[in-house]
């Protein structure tokens, strides 16, 4: 995977030694990634199913790395007035709604830039997306 561009190469490594599925990976949110216990766990994936997948060890500190930038990335949405916080499945959202301003909600791959909420018109920082751009 050395040919790889720098930019995809965690998430292609997600993909290969985890084997999960694109939409799986780009939908990666911090909290389901288990450093303990080396495994990333998704809810909800293909078929509706719940799923524990193992952690490659060699991509722990690119992960670390990733969760790090995200955090950066959530430092300076909450200082935008205007930001609501990252989209919340189902009813979590009024369950906890303090939540989608927390770093475990963020998504792993974070997109590089906000945009409204196609729903609700609220802005947001939605995952990156799964074609690259």
């Amino acid at each position: 995977m050395s040919f790889l561009n720098k930019r995809y190469y965690l998430i292609s490594g997600l993909m290969y030694g985890s084997g999960l599925r694109i939409m799986a990976a780009v939908q990666l949110r911090i909290q389901d990634i288990n450093f303990d216990y080396k495994c990333i766990r998704f809810w909800n994936s293909k078929g509706n199913k719940h799923q524990v997948v193992t952690l490659a060890t060699e991509l722990i500190p690119l992960l670390r790395n990733k969760i790090a930038q995200a955090d950066e990335y959530l430092k300076l949405d909450s200082q935008n007035e205007h930001f609501a916080g990252v989209w919340m499945p189902n009813a979590l959202a009024r369950k906890y709604p303090s939540a989608n301003k927390s770093i475990a909600w963020q998504y792993l791959f974070p997109s590089y830039k906000l945009s409204a909420d196609p729903e609700t018109g609220e802005i947001r920082r939605h995952h990156f997306h799964q074609t690259g751009s």
